[in-house]
């Protein structure tokens, strides 16, 4: 599951969150892999599993959250 996160070096895709406190909105820009149909070989595979989005898509955390009432 974490090489949907990872490039092929094995580092985390980088992600930028946007919180707007007039609307309670909270957006995560993720890069991920995007799953194929074909499933690897074998367990060395996985790393190159995939197609890797080069445009961030954006998804609502705001699910994720612990609080409606974040403090930075």
């Amino acid at each position: 599951m974490e090489y949907l996160l990872k490039d092929t070096e094995g580092e985390y895709f980088p992600v930028t969150f946007s919180f707007n406190s007039e609307t309670g909105e909270a957006i995560g820009y993720f890069k991920y892999r995007q799953v194929t149909t074909e499933v690897p070989e074998n367990e060395e595979a996985w790393e190159s599993y995939g197609n890797i989005l080069l445009t961030p898509e954006a998804e609502d955390v705001g699910d994720m959250l612990r609080s409606n009432y974040i403090i930075i």
